[in-house]
């Protein structure tokens, strides 16, 4: 059983090489886009992620898994990383057949997490069990902006995981503005920081993520792992867009 998914992952790697050899492959495990080539959840199988933001920008990170049976987009979410920040979870299963991505990580994500947990919606769940993940850099902010004045950790926690998500409400003209929530005044922070209202300047990210995965069997203990495949220069300028409509209205998903 081991043997049979490290291969699957070995030839996914390969497949990967011929795939975006058009672009650079990293020689340094650092880029603005990171494949991971295989995830399961199958059996007691898991699959754990681990990011890192190397730079001192403010990374806005789209996480992308997409289902092998079709490469359909079958659970996304943004994380907002603050300079030097780490962002960590795993996928699996649970008794109900419902897959989630759980952390116990406070980086802030938009949408939220509930109950420390992203849930695959079900209408994209059918063959959802294996498949890829896809890690991209949709630009950074520099120190000075507000949306980076509410990522940074303050006693390990975000200042206003709120106040980020904002930023990524749909509630716009025409749907298409952002921060038109928390930023459109300043806000007072729970640990005394002003965050000034106004629009936030995204750069596109520099090569600064790095990703690692796992995959384990929780009932044998066998685990293997690796660095992920890392592209330098995927995106070349910010491709932030909105996430969701404010709470309270239906969600929508986006594209890339």
């Amino acid at each position: 059983k081991p043997l049979g998914i490290a291969a699957a992952v070995a030839a996914a790697s390969a497949g990967y090489v011929n795939v975006v050899n058009a672009q650079a492959v990293a020689s340094n495990d650092l880029g603005d886009l990171a494949l991971v080539p295989y995830y399961t959840v199958n059996g007691d199988w898991i699959t754990g992620i681990h990011i890192v933001n190397t730079s001192d920008q403010t990374q806005v990170v789209k996480f992308r898994f997409r289902r092998a049976t079709d490469s359909m987009d079958a659970l996304d979410f943004n994380v907002i990383m603050s300079p030097q920040d780490v962002y960590a979870g795993f996928l699996n299963d649970d008794e109900n057949g419902n897959i989630s991505w759980n952390t116990s990580d406070t980086t802030c994500t938009a949408p939220a997490a509930t109950g420390n947990a992203l849930t695959m919606p079900s209408i994209y769940r059918t063959g959802a069990e294996t498949g890829y993940v896809e890690i991209i850099g949709m630009g950074q902010a520099d120190a000075t902006q507000p949306i980076s004045l509410a990522a940074i950790h303050v006693n390990d926690v975000p200042v206003s995981c709120e106040t980020v998500r904002s930023n990524f409400f749909a509630d716009g003209v025409a749907g298409t503005t952002k921060g038109v929530i928390d930023n459109a005044t300043s806000h007072q922070s729970a640990f005394g920081t002003t965050i000034p209202a106004g629009d936030n300047t995204y750069t596109e990210s520099s090569n600064a993520l790095k990703v690692s995965y796992f995959i384990r069997d929780n009932a044998t203990g066998v685990e293997f792992g690796d660095n992920a495949v890392h592209i330098e220069d995927f995106l070349s300028e910010p491709s932030i867009t909105n996430q969701q409509f404010e709470i309270g209205r239906a969600s929508c998903r986006e594209r890339v």
